[in-house]
Formats: C-alpha cells, sequence, structure tokens
C-alpha cells in the first residue's frame, strides 16, 4: 500500500482503523493475522476498518508508523495515532480489539461528547 493510500485510508473523521504490521516469516504474527481476518470478516460497523500490512511489502508506510516490533495493531482516526500495541498473544489482541470497538459504539451513541475523540 503506498503511504499516500494509506493516510486517505486513516483520514475520515468518524472511522477508526485498525492497522495490523506482519510479515510471513513472523511465527508470532500468524496467530494475530488469523483472529485480524475474524475481526474484519465479522465487522458490520461501518465506522470500523481493518488494514492488514506486510512489513516487507509496505516499507513506505512502515517507516512513516515507526514500525519496529511484530506483530504491532496501530489504531488510527483522522491521520493520528490513537493507540499502538505490539500483539505477541491473542489475548492483547482482542483486548485492544475490544476496547477501541466499545470506545466508537459509546461515541456512537454520544456523539457531542466524543466528537472531539474521533
Amino acid at each position: 500500500m503506498a503511504l499516500e493510500k494509506f493516510l486517505k485510508s486513516v483520514e475520515p473523521r468518524d472511522v477508526i482503523t485498525f492497522v495490523l504490521f506482519t510479515a510471513t516469516w513472523c511465527r508470532r504474527c500468524q496467530p494475530i493475522k488469523e483472529a485480524f481476518a475474524k475481526s474484519a470478516e465479522s465487522n458490520h460497523d461501518a465506522l470500523i476498518q481493518f488494514i492488514l500490512l506486510d512489513v516487507d511489502d509496505d516499507g513506505e508506510v512502515v517507516e512513516y508508523c515507526s514500525v519496529n516490533v511484530l506483530p504491532t495493531i496501530q489504531i488510527w482516526s483522522q491521520r493520528s495515532l490513537l493507540d499502538e500495541k505490539v500483539c505477541d498473544s491473542i489475548e492483547v489482541y482482542d483486548k485492544t480489539i475490544r476496547r477501541f470497538h466499545a470506545e466508537r459504539l459509546r461515541c456512537a451513541s454520544d456523539e457531542m461528547t466524543c466528537s472531539e475523540d474521533f
């Protein structure tokens, strides 16, 4: 993915974007990558999107995002990095996804107080 396309993807104001950085050679990445794919597939919220990036194919984005450890998940909105976690276990991944998904749902029901957060 080109950097310009990535920045357009994480630009929308009301959308939370989960970005997972992995590599085909990274053993720790594989279970997280599978969980990420399931999350993306089961997602029915138009205000949440998932982007999977391979560090070997998307070097410009990896450099821009300062990713140094795999697997890393970053949460973006309005071209701003909201959070970053090294997801070395399914538990860390699940907790991160659930937290931001719950926050998105809270904000959707209370737009006035959350509009500055997202």
